[in-house]
């Protein structure tokens, strides 16, 4: 077992993981996080790389985390999984650099717009019997007729044209 001075609840960076993860079920920091280099540490430990990114993150050689941590610090970015995951490929393979880090680092990442709503809230509108299937479907027709009122506002309306005297 490893020391308790790295247990999970004394480490800032992980206080919204569950104690029931797999990894944390003895409530001890798992061995390779602490391959991450001290500035990637603490950037997992503000929140600012999030804890699957890390992982993979922590199988690439520390001259290349480094580089990495300076990518962060300088684009203001942190990385998606997919992003970790391929430069821990590159890493393997021997062709990461800073400039390829950099490159990657700089990609537009997709983002992934979601609007949740609590069973709770939508029952108050559909009820107990509406699946969820069906909820999303009203949903989104009373949307479409909602756009619809909207460009019909907007349009201007045409004036008759009136004959001259």
């Amino acid at each position: 077992m490893q020391d308790p001075e790295y247990t999970v609840d004394k480490l800032p960076g992980i206080t919204g993981i569950s104690s029931a993860c797999p990894l944390f079920s003895n409530g001890v920091w798992p061995d390779f996080l602490n391959d991450l280099v001290p500035d990637l540490q603490k950037m997992m430990d503000e929140g600012r790389i999030k804890f699957t990114p890390a992982v993979e993150l922590a199988y690439i050689k520390p001259r290349n985390q480094n580089y990495f941590a300076v990518a962060i610090d300088s684009q203001q970015s942190s990385p998606s999984l997919s992003q970790a995951q391929r430069m821990r490929e590159l890493d393997q393979k021997g062709v990461l650099n800073g400039d390829v880090i950099d490159g990657i680092m700089m990609e537009d990442k997709k983002e992934v717009d979601k609007v949740i709503l609590t069973g709770a809230e939508l029952g108050k509108y559909f009820g107990k019997e509406a699946t969820p299937r069906e909820m999303k479907d009203q949903i989104i027709k009373l949307l479409d007729d909602w756009k619809g009122q909207q460009k019909d506002m907007a349009k201007p309306e045409k004036k008759a044209v009136q004959p001259e005297k």
